[in-house]
């Protein structure tokens, strides 16, 4: 059974924010303008103002509201007001209110505009992912072949009482087969060697 206090919790007041909203302008500027066009349509609903009216919201309720500073929202009416998608007025009333107008017509041309953006760059990280995992690939085949040619002769650890020669001489190198465990037998005309897996080779 649900725990009712939580389902009280969530079912109080809640904003609903588009995601494509918040994916073409961020999520406080999504808020911002999803709290101010809820407040338009309640005012429109109840008959105080028509589509095409100005109508007034603190900057401290909406903060009280929101959470979002006063400062964050003169740079958010700033933002929407170059889109075309905002106009404001200020009121000569105390305490100061603005007054805005809000196209919702310019709101939808932005969305558009900056989800083409937004697209775009999504489609290029998956590029970059796809083609670092591809180097990373690439990589790994890399060292393993590395290994395969560096690490041909292994001196065995094995005590010898054999003098070393003190001169260079050239010696050849036999691999007989491979024994049970995939392991070349390698040895060397003077010294003995460890076996190499062989599947380092493969």
């Amino acid at each position: 059974m649900e725990n009712r206090e939580l389902v009280n919790f969530l079912s109080g007041r809640f904003f609903m924010i588009s995601e494509r909203l918040i994916h073409a302008v961020g999520v406080e500027r999504a808020l911002w303008i999803t709290n101010l066009f809820g407040w338009r349509g309640h005012l429109i609903g109840s008959s105080k103002i028509s589509e095409d009216d100005f109508f007034y919201l603190t900057q401290s309720l909406v903060t009280e509201k929101t959470d979002i500073s006063v400062d964050k929202q003169t740079a958010f009416i700033k933002y929407f007001q170059e889109a075309e998608v905002l106009e404001v007025r200020r009121g000569n009333v105390l305490p100061a209110k603005n007054f805005y107008r809000i196209d919702a017509v310019k709101l939808i041309e932005l969305v558009e505009r900056n989800m083409v953006e937004y697209d775009q760059r999504k489609k290029e990280k998956q590029e970059q992912k796809k083609l670092k995992e591809e180097n990373n690939q690439s990589d790994g085949d890399l060292a393993k072949t590395s290994v395969c040619k560096t690490q041909t002769l292994v001196p065995s650890t094995k005590p010898t009482t054999e003098k070393l020669p003190t001169v260079p001489v050239k010696h050849s190198i036999n691999i007989n087969n491979i024994d049970n465990d995939k392991h070349i037998l390698i040895s060397f005309k003077d010294k003995s060697l460890k076996s190499i897996p062989s599947q380092l080779c493969e």
